[in-house]
């Protein structure tokens, strides 16, 4: 019962925080919320980016540097993340997302811990709320480029990126997890 609390609680509050830190970044950022509806009328798939802020960071950044992946999956020049980061003043409201980024799952690793009953628990739990991040976004990326005829090859390069990055943050954060477990061994 502990691992279950472990993973659900720590993939609502990574979620929750990641929502929160969203929403403060945009607003601070002048038409940032704006765009972001306007874009989600005509994307659903847009309010990945405000649930799993972290595993879109490194797309944000591949975005801004021409990627050839990201314009096809609609993250390109025309987007509404390009048209906030680039050409908005983004000061403020770039330091909270990037905050944000390293806070929720910061915060949901150490909570993650502290509501496990071992340390097994506490990793195994953040480790798969991160994997399931993951994976959530890899299935509905697959899902949208699926009907474009966009490269398999390069579709599979984006799951295994992806994948590979939600793997890097639930092990990095996952050490966090086991420093603030209440069980110790001495």
């Amino acid at each position: 019962m502990s691992f279950a609390k472990s993973f659900g609680l720590s993939l609502v509050i990574f979620i929750g925080l990641n929502v929160v830190f969203f929403f403060i970044g945009y607003a601070l950022i002048d038409g940032g919320l704006d765009a972001f509806f306007t874009a989600l009328e005509t994307d659903l798939s847009v309010i990945l980016e405000p649930l799993f802020g972290p595993l879109f960071g490194p797309i944000i950044a591949g975005a801004l540097l021409g990627d050839p992946l990201i314009p096809d999956t609609g993250m390109g020049p025309e987007s509404i993340l390009y048209t906030v980061l680039v050409v908005s003043d983004l000061e403020l409201g770039f330091i909270v997302l990037l905050i944000g980024y390293i806070a929720a799952p910061l915060v949901a690793a150490i909570l993650a811990g502290r509501f496990a009953e071992n340390k097994i628990e506490a990793l195994l739990g953040w480790f798969l709320a991160t994997m399931v991040s993951a994976v959530i976004v890899v299935s509905w990326r697959i899902y949208v480029l699926s009907d474009t005829g966009y490269p398999a090859g390069s579709i599979i390069d984006f799951a295994i990126f992806t994948t590979g990055l939600g793997a890097i943050i639930g092990i990095f954060y996952s050490c966090f997890a086991l420093l603030f477990t209440s069980t110790e061994y001495f």
